[in-house]
């Protein structure tokens, strides 16, 4: 079963305070494309984490989360949720380019209703960042992406007071492709 999931997403920003809710960030193209049976899964690709050279020597921690919004959800330990950590060690400019898939359980690959989709609309992801540097204490931003097929957002917010994600870095760039089987 194919998916159609290739309308392209708009990157808003948010801020958990002060920053302007309207501020327009770049697209995430969402692509879809048939995988194996009984298979979901999303894969990041080309994130930058902050590449602005005043973070050079920043430490950075990451979390994606995902979830699927559906009451039907059977899978492995009764949840649909799943992470997945990483360490870009830093670096000049801190651009970090990383490819992840979803796993499920301790396997690649997210696995819906053993491959039956059609009681999911929306579908739910979240990338969390944090970093540190040597003049600031630790911050963090939170992607928020639903996946709908009849509306879809991708909002950006940060705890910090006072910043918005594009004004201070941030994943600027976030290709998801959605491959559902």
């Amino acid at each position: 079963m194919k998916f159609e999931l290739s309308t392209a997403l708009l990157l808003a920003a948010a801020t958990s305070f002060a920053a302007p809710a309207r501020q327009l960030l770049d697209l995430v193209q969402v692509k879809a494309a048939a995988a194996a049976p009984s298979k979901f899964y999303f894969e990041v690709t080309d994130l930058v984490t902050h590449a602005a050279s005043t973070k050079r020597n920043s430490t950075d921690q990451n979390t994606l989360k995902f979830t699927v919004n559906d009451a039907s959800y059977t899978g492995p330990n009764g949840t649909a949720k799943c992470s997945i950590s990483w360490d870009p060690k830093g670096g000049e400019f801190d651009y970090y380019n990383p490819t992840y898939n979803f796993c499920d359980n301790n396997a690649f690959g997210f696995r819906i209703n053993n491959g039956t989709l059609k009681n999911i609309t929306t579908f739910e992801l979240e990338i969390q960042h944090t970093y540190e540097t040597a003049q600031s204490a630790p911050w963090y931003y939170t992607y928020f992406a639903t996946l709908d097929t009849s509306d879809k957002d991708f909002h950006c917010k940060t705890s910090r007071k006072g910043t918005d994600c594009k004004e201070k870095g941030g994943p600027l760039i976030a290709n998801i492709t959605a491959a559902i089987g």
